[in-house]
């Protein structure tokens, strides 16, 4: 059954551990039909850079009403309850803007903060973006909280880690004091699981 598109975009960041990551895939595949009946489309499964058996999932879905009845059906609990699997945990994110492209790149950073206000740090983050090519990291996609707009999410692909490393301890910090981020600033470095089709 193929996905239709979904517009505008409400996406799910699931984030789970698992100590067989292979187990767990099965039984997820399993559950397809049920998600395509649903309408939701897993648009990407990583694996944490810096945590073991840890795992990042991302379900895009025609809006947060039916991530809800996704999350209360079997077929979830089917897929996120064997045993020593345990959900850390789960976003609903109105995105705001997406590359709807593929990405090769080896790595994903994932940000997410608090704002003041949206378009004063949007401004600040478009003018930036000059300063992320230089560092090699490219835009996947930007939303905010479903729950709490004031919070940022934004997804980069990259290949270089250590550039990575001095944009986040350097220019990154900065340009968020000068975009009005409040709280403190979380980010989750990841990379696609290769080799696997869902």
């Amino acid at each position: 059954v193929e996905v239709p598109e979904i517009n505008p975009i409400t996406v799910s960041r699931i984030t789970f551990s698992v100590p067989n990551f292979e187990t767990w895939f099965d039984i997820y595949m399993e559950e397809q039909p049920f998600r395509e009946e649903a309408q939701l489309q897993t648009m990407g499964i990583f694996v944490d850079s810096k945590i073991e058996d840890s795992y990042h999932i991302f379900l895009r879905a025609q809006s947060a009403a039916s991530l809800d009845n996704y999350f209360d059906s079997k077929s979830f609990h089917n897929s996120f309850s064997i045993p020593a699997n345990e959900i850390t945990a789960r976003e609903i994110i109105d995105v705001t803007e997406l590359e709807e492209k593929t990405f090769d790149q080896n790595y994903r950073l994932l940000i997410s903060h608090k704002i003041k206000d949206y378009p004063e740090w949007k401004s600040v983050f478009d003018t930036d973006a000059t300063v992320r090519d230089s560092y090699g990291l490219e835009t996947v996609g930007i939303g905010r909280s479903m729950v709490d707009p004031s919070v940022v999410y934004v997804m980069f692909a990259f290949d270089d880690e250590e550039k990575v490393r001095n944009y986040i301890d350097g220019d990154l910090r900065k340009n968020l004091q000068d975009a009005g981020v409040i709280g403190a600033l979380q980010v989750t470095q990841v990379a696609p699981i290769r080799g696997i089709t869902y």
